[in-house]
C-alpha cells in the first residue's frame, strides 16, 4: 500500500532561548515597570505614535523578557490577544505585563483601553496566567489598571 500525502502536515517546535545573564528585576508595583518600561522606551517616539510592549516575568515577579508587539499611529494600535497569549505561553510565563503609550499625553484608558483589559483579563484567566497590570504611559504621567481599580 503506498503513503498518502493526505495525513502530513507541518511540524510544530516550541523553544525558548533565555537570556544567559539571568534577570534579577523584580516587578513589585506599577511603579517598577513603568520605570521598566521607560528604559526601553524610545523618548522620541513616544508623542508621536502608539507602541504597545509586553513584560513576561515568572511567579516571583521577576522579569524573564521584554516583547515589541506592535507599532501603530497617532491614535492606536493593534494588540492581538493570541499572540500575546502565544508569547506567554511558549515563554512558560506566569504573568504578563500589557504597556503602551498615549502621544496625545493623556493619561486616561479609552473605551478601547478598557475593552481590551476586560477580553485579555478572562483570556489570561483561562490559562492560568497573572495579568498584574495594563499601563498607558506619557512623557509626564502614566495610568495603571490595576493601581486605579
Amino acid at each position: 500500500m503506498q503513503s498518502s500525502n493526505f495525513f502530513q502536515v507541518a511540524e510544530i517546535s516550541l523553544s525558548y532561548h533565555p537570556s544567559p545573564v539571568p534577570h534579577t528585576f523584580r516587578i513589585k508595583s506599577a511603579a517598577d515597570a513603568v520605570l521598566f518600561f521607560r528604559e526601553h522606551w524610545d523618548d522620541d517616539t513616544l508623542s508621536l505614535y502608539e507602541c504597545s510592549k509586553l513584560i513576561l516575568t515568572n511567579r516571583a515577579g521577576i522579569i524573564m523578557g521584554l516583547v515589541h508587539l506592535s507599532q501603530g499611529g497617532i491614535t492606536g494600535t493593534v494588540v492581538d490577544i493570541h499572540l500575546v497569549l502565544a508569547i506567554a505561553l511558549k515563554a512558560l510565563a506566569k504573568g504578563i505585563i500589557l504597556c503602551h503609550n498615549h502621544p496625545s499625553g493623556n493619561r486616561l484608558p479609552s473605551p478601547e483601553d478598557k475593552a481590551l483589559n476586560e477580553r485579555l483579563t478572562q483570556a489570561c484567566a483561562l490559562f492560568d496566567i497573572m495579568f498584574l497590570d495594563n499601563i498607558i504611559i506619557t512623557p509626564d504621567d502614566y495610568y495603571s489598571f490595576a493601581q486605579e481599580s
